[in-house]
């Protein structure tokens, strides 16, 4: 008698450092976002066929989508149940993500079954946030080494709330060859960077078009993968073609990875996830970097800063109303911007792994202060 054994390995992911997370987000190791800075670049189709291609090198695998306004998902996969449930047998009335070729998927456009997608969201950006954060850390993803999250475009409040909210592994950035995406690619680039998000790889979509006799040709250019490398120093640079066949999956419902598994686009789709997963198995490998603290002492009406490096640690003072005084973005002086004298600190808030907002007794609460910022205040009043 001959006996067939089949196995499946995984390989050994590891979670991130600092990726204590809140809710159904708890067993998820890695949070990857996928970013654009404009629209119609093809974010959502790069999302969904780099979170099918994880799965299929061993990885538990979720993918969200982030979009509210305009949910893309529905329309680019067909699962058995397209519509969303609460976990029965969960505390704390989790969203159920649904289940389709072993990824586990979530978008707002299930809200409602019946609509396939077309539910019409009307919100505003605070709205939007809580709506996100909801499919986000209230869902029950269970154990997952990655979930893919597939992000509207632009740098508006989403971004920032997923970025600042919960620990982010690292972004993957999508853009094309036309010269009018290289400024939106760089204001995404740049607005990771301001959340100490670090850019894994950046995705050039429809890099090149290859017709039936095989000529190769670039209709929107040559591209600016290099420029940035050459800016931003990403050297994971990937381009996949301007394809007939990926619009026909996505048309059909299917992701290309699935039903195009030998295609060059197919294998593109593939090393990005094998990058991806090389650059988070580095990650606890790498020397730690420790966040600044940052606490205000009622005694002294004073903010602590500690700054904590490889080699040395340092306490820097910082008098809150310096803050009131001061540009959250660049820490400069604003002209007749002055606090009431009789205004003290409240509370101190940490967002994320990005910085600290600060609610004072007079109702103000100012915005968000990055930690380079805090730093750069503290170093400049210090020698005053």
């Amino acid at each position: 008698k001959k006996v067939r054994i089949s196995t499946k390995s995984r390989l050994p992911f590891c979670r991130s450092e600092g990726a204590k997370r809140p809710g159904g987000l708890t067993n998820v190791e890695n949070i990857i976002p996928v970013v654009s800075g404009k629209g119609g670049v093809g974010k959502s189709t790069v999302s969904v066929n780099l979170a099918f291609a994880l799965e299929k090198l061993g990885a538990r695998v979720g993918l969200l989508d982030a979009d509210i306004h305009g949910p893309s998902l529905p329309f680019l996969i067909t699962p058995a149940e397209a519509k969303i449930k609460i976990s029965s047998d969960k505390p704390g009335n989790l969203i159920s993500p649904i289940l389709h070729e072993n990824v586990k998927c979530l978008s707002f456009g299930y809200v409602d079954g019946e609509s396939g997608g077309h539910e019409t969201a009307v919100m505003r950006g605070p709205m939007l946030s809580k709506v996100m954060t909801q499919l986000l850390t209230q869902s029950d993803w269970g154990e997952l080494d990655y979930l893919v999250v597939d992000m509207p475009p632009g740098t508006g409040d989403i971004p920032i709330t997923l970025s600042q909210n919960v620990s982010v592994t690292g972004a993957v950035v999508v853009t094309t060859p036309h010269r009018l995406s290289f400024p939106d690619v760089a204001k995404a680039i740049e607005m990771l960077a301001s959340m100490k998000v670090p850019v894994f790889a950046v995705v050039e979509n429809m890099g090149n078009f290859v017709c039936s006799h095989g000529t190769v040709y670039r209709p929107f250019g040559r591209g600016h993968l290099d420029l940035l490398e050459k800016n931003y120093g990403i050297k994971e640079k990937f381009s996949l073609s301007l394809s007939e066949e990926i619009s026909k999956s996505n048309e059909s419902r299917k992701p290309f990875v699935l039903c195009h598994k030998s295609a060059k686009d197919s294998q593109v789709y593939f090393s990005i996830a094998k990058s991806l997963i090389k650059k988070c198995l580095k990650i606890p490998h790498e020397p730690k970097k420790q966040l600044p603290s940052v606490k205000y002492d009622k005694k002294s009406n004073l903010l602590m800063l500690t700054v904590i490096g490889q080699n040395y640690a340092k306490l820097y003072e910082i008098d809150p109303k310096e803050l009131r005084r001061r540009d959250p973005k660049t820490g400069a002086e604003v002209p007749g911007k002055c606090p009431a004298e009789s205004s003290t600190v409240r509370k101190v808030n940490s967002v994320g792994n990005f910085g600290v907002g600060v609610e004072w007794s007079d109702g103000f609460r100012a915005d968000i202060f990055p930690f380079e910022t805090l730093l750069a205040i503290a170093q400049e009043t210090e020698k005053k």
